[in-house]
């Protein structure tokens, strides 16, 4: 993915999986591939096609609303900042396994907003806004998992208060995204 019409491909098919994605993120791939000098024209490109939006530091979708539209569904609203919280996390698992991820994919099934693998383990992303513990545990209380050795959970929490609140099997870390800087801290009980 060496030229500009690969890494061109390759935003659009992420923000066409994703639907509203920060570019400093999508940068952090351009990079990775070795196309970040052809990004900013790439990102104008799109931004010219008419079927993206780009506002400061976001791409999204022209038909999708912004966060802050305030005519937007509390569910709706929910599910984009879980998402946009979860591509940063994708964003750093890609670049720590080298670009080996196999399948990336949203989901719609609270608490969950992502699924990514490598050649051995399917992770999980949660996304659990304060306040939402209860409802998480209780959806996942009644979810028939299999034996974990192959699952790992990624949870997306609000704030570390949270963490101390929450009892999610298949855990291997929990994350705070910072959704100004796109940058997530990991924690685990190791």
């Amino acid at each position: 993915m060496r030229n500009e019409d690969q890494c061109q491909k390759m935003i659009k098919c992420l923000v066409d999986k994703y639907q509203y994605v920060r570019i400093n993120q999508l940068r952090r791939f351009a990079r990775y591939y070795g196309c970040d000098k052809s990004f900013s024209s790439d990102v104008f490109r799109l931004k010219n096609s008419g079927r993206y939006c780009v506002e400061g530091n976001v791409i999204t979708l022209r038909k999708v609303p912004s966060v802050s539209d305030h005519n937007m569904i509390s569910n709706d609203s929910y599910r984009i900042a879980g998402l946009e919280k979860a591509f940063v996390v994708f964003t750093d698992f890609f670049i720590r396994f080298g670009g080996t991820l196999f399948a990336h994919f949203p989901t719609h099934e609270f608490p969950f907003v992502l699924v990514f693998a490598t050649e051995e383990i399917v992770y999980e992303v949660l996304y659990i806004k304060s306040g939402k513990e209860g409802l998480a545990e209780q959806i996942l209380a009644h979810r028939k998992d299999n034996d974990g050795s192959n699952t790992r959970r990624i949870v997306i929490v609000d704030d570390e208060q949270q963490m101390d609140r929450l009892q999610i099997p298949l855990t291997c870390c929990y994350t705070i995204v910072d959704a100004n800087t796109g940058v997530a801290t990991y924690y685990t009980d190791e």
